[in-house]
């Protein structure tokens, strides 16, 4: 019997025994603090009576009320502290932790020994038994070779000499095997051991296999931009959602979830990573897509995501706008047309009161730009507020002798004089109650007008965004600079008015609408935010990076995705590494790239970079399986009848399948034509609903960012993908499989699959 396993699961038992020690010791805790809490609770108005009697009655009796929801909440505190305590203990009784590292920092001290896990574990005698993942000196086992190696601290670097590194399967208490390694990265027994599991319908935290790049990634605190390109399945997103537990970790009592905002590509992919790091003892960030982010700014309008509305076909002019629309130079081009407006150009509505205006649109620009050219847009808004509040004063007080004035006054029910004359005010002349109750009327109805006048209602947006529109028609340079003709732009503009009319914007128009409104207002954007992570970089444009910049003004941001999974821009996202470069120019920035796909099996992955014309970045991980297939089917009831077949094994295998379609039409034809066979499928159509444990239609723009045990690619043929640009999707659709890649074509088989050589696939006619 190998007598260093005895001696580590002899240590493994004992660490086990103290952490039960801990939760009993808790749970007495958890289970004293509830109960006084509910004896606050029980006797909350027996400690005072409440006295009314005076002013200062009324104040004690308050401070008494305080007093008892003080001792209430910190019994509360200590309830919840204690749950989530045990929460920690008693996942770390399963797995106390997965590594070891020895080390010696000068030769005249001994070999310090630690043991690292998902949390720190000290037992009640104050001694760590387990440090967390995220401490400083746990970084050597990610980092370090055997020897000379150190690492970073709050207090500087710090060299050791390692002489160990040891890793650990333990399973529900058990240790089942060991490994010693003098790697830098994890060995591939742990990885095979994490990658060879089922999928889930949600990310599994997986701190046990992080590689020593995904290592740098997580714990990078200099960079103001963090740039991660990656292979599909190369640990980009894990990876980022461990930078956040670290970050946490490492800024305790000084960063919180609510500052740091992550930028998902669908609420799918949201509900996907919810649980990551709660596993990790934290609490959630706060999450958008960009069309949520937006749809926040512009409410009572219906904004269209590039993924509701894309069906992988574009027409030609319509490809050219999007290119102009999303440039970096579209953005210097809305901040040059709002700088113009501080000497005119301001579009305004006039203030109606009673369906009469009382303050017009001309009145307003002229005091707008009454103000000297010193003034900038924000100071000329706020300035233009204070002299209209005071002109729509001034207005309403002449109207206390209005008949509709009067008229309110007479048909006031009890009730309404109970509202403007609580404390039962006496009067001592009619005039003088009628002077009182007009005051009251009055000052209500200013005080309407005056909320919507703060909140800018008198600024003109919609127009100003038509005149901004029409602004770039007159631009025949910068048109002409994107293929772009007058009548296409005007064209452009029509389309845009439908939207409006119908309330409805794509993310394309509402942006630049949020921006010029932001320009307009002073709006300097959502400062509190520290860091911002933007996953699948590669489908957002240069210019909606340069306002998220602008909207973040405060942030770090770390921005990941595959550039060979662009499906949106039509090949402009090879250039966009170069153009976030000069977006953040000046900055502290760090590029790292992630070339090792550890997703799919070395056949999947050596399959799917074929597909690209450019894959010479993507590297296989050793882990072996079976070739993917591709099923030459005669027509559509045959290849029915063969994804049927596929599916069924698939079912025995207890496999998580996703047949993948090109769009949301197909996929919405294939489901109904299974339905038709009696076979249980989950048509995905929609970002917002949860993924599943059963097969699985999912169109290829929401399958972004997910993994399946088994992947089938349907209808890959001629017909459906024959359009260069769409190289990138078929091998977004084909690197989504875990163990199993099959494909399925009708007819002919796509050309873009026709360069990939035949030995890596196997091909069968049906």
């Amino acid at each position: 019997m190998d007598q260093t396993l005895l001696k580590e699961r002899k240590y493994l038992a004992s660490v086990i025994a103290e952490i039960k020690k801990k939760i009993k010791i808790f749970q007495k805790k958890e289970k004293k603090s509830h109960q006084e809490g509910k004896k606050v609770m029980n006797t909350f108005f027996d400690d005072f009576s409440i006295n009314n009697s005076d002013y200062s009655e009324q104040l004690e009796t308050a401070a008494s009320i305080h007093q008892q929801q003080q001792i209430l909440m910190e019994k509360n505190s200590i309830y919840q502290q204690s749950v989530r305590e045990l929460a920690t203990l008693n996942k770390l009784t399963q797995r106390p932790y997965f590594g070891r590292i020895d080390f010696q920092e000068t030769a005249e001290r001994g070999i310090e020994k630690i043991y690292i896990g998902m949390a720190s574990f000290i037992d009640t005698k104050n001694k760590y038994l387990v440090y967390d993942w995220r401490a400083p000196v746990s970084s050597i086992y990610y980092d370090g070779r055997l020897g000379r190696v150190g690492y970073n601290t709050p207090d500087g670097r710090q060299e050791v000499d390692l002489k160990l590194k040891r890793q650990f399967l333990i399973d529900h208490g058990e240790l089942n095997a060991y490994f010693d390694t003098n790697e830098e990265t994890i060995g591939d027994q742990m990885l095979l051991e994490a990658l060879n599991g089922k999928s889930s319908s949600q990310m599994k935290t997986i701190v046990t296999t992080i590689q020593r790049e995904q290592n740098g990634i997580i714990r990078d605190t200099t960079s103001d931009l963090l740039f991660v390109q990656g292979a599909a399945g190369s640990g980009k997103t894990s990876a980022v959602m461990q930078r956040m537990a670290y970050l946490l970790y490492r800024y305790r009592g000084n960063l919180n979830s609510t500052e740091i905002v992550m930028f998902s590509p669908n609420q799918l992919f949201n509900d996907y990573i919810a649980n990551v790091l709660p596993e990790m003892g934290e609490n959630n960030m706060i999450q958008f897509t960009l069309k949520t982010f937006i749809g926040r700014r512009i409410p009572g309008f219906k904004i269209i995501s590039v993924l509701d509305s894309w069906e992988g076909q574009f027409a030609k002019t319509q490809r050219k706008i999007v290119h102009l629309l999303g440039n970096a130079e579209f953005f210097d081009v809305i901040e040059n047309y709002t700088k113009e407006l501080n000497l005119s150009g301001v579009k305004f509505r006039s203030i109606v009161f009673r369906g009469k205006v009382i303050v017009s649109a001309e009145k307003i620009s002229q005091i707008f730009y009454q103000y000297n050219s010193n003034y900038q847009l924000i100071n000329r808004l706020d300035a233009t507020k204070k002299q209209v509040l005071s002109l729509v004063k001034s207005i309403l007080g002449r109207q206390r002798r209005s008949a509709w004035v009067s008229q309110l006054i007479e048909n006031m029910s009890e009730e309404d004089i109970r509202r403007e004359n609580p404390y039962g005010k006496e009067f001592a002349s009619s005039k003088e109650e009628y002077t009182f109750y007009a005051k009251k009327i009055i000052n209500r109805y200013y005080q309407k007008l005056a909320r919507k006048i703060n909140h800018n209602y008198f600024l003109a947006i919609m127009a100003q965004y038509r005149d901004f529109l029409d602004h770039i028609a007159n631009d025949s340079e910068l048109l002409h600079k994107y293929g772009l003709t007058e009548t296409d732009w005007q064209n452009y503009i029509r389309h845009v008015g439908q939207l409006i009319q119908k309330k409805e914007m794509t993310i394309n128009e509402a942006l630049p609408f949020v921006h010029i409104f932001d320009r307009l207002t002073g709006n300097h954007g959502e400062r509190q935010i520290r860091y911002v992570f933007i996953d699948e970089i590669q489908d957002y444009t240069p210019y909606q990076i340069h306002y998220l910049k602008k909207a973040f003004p405060h942030a770090r941001f770390t921005l990941l995705g595959d550039l060979n999974q662009e499906i949106f821009s039509f090949g402009e996202g090879k250039f966009l590494i170069d153009e976030v470069k000069r977006i953040f120019n000046g900055q502290e920035s760090r590029i790292v790239y992630l070339p090792t796909s550890y997703r799919s099996t070395k056949q999947i992955t050596n399959f799917t970079k074929e597909i690209l014309a450019d894959s010479q970045h993507i590297e296989a991980f050793d882990r072996d399986g079976a070739l993917p297939k591709l099923f030459l089917c005669g027509n559509e009831l045959d290849a029915i009848k063969q994804l049927i077949s596929l599916l069924e094994m698939d079912v025995k295998k207890h496999f998580t399948t996703a047949v993948i379609t090109k769009t949301l039409a197909e996929a919405k034809k294939l489901s109904q034509a299974l339905d038709k066979f009696n076979l249980k499928n989950l048509l995905i159509q929609s970002s917002q609903q949860h993924l599943s444990q059963m097969t699985m239609i999912i169109p290829a723009y929401l399958a972004k960012g997910l993994e399946f045990d088994s992947v089938i690619a349907y209808d890959v043929s001629k017909t459906t993908f024959a359009a260069d640009y769409e190289r990138k999707l078929l091998y977004t659709m084909c690197s989504r499989a875990m163990h199993q890649l099959q494909l399925i074509t009708i007819g002919e088989i796509s050309p873009l699959l026709q360069q990939v050589p035949h030995g890596t696939y196997e091909l069968i006619k049906i």
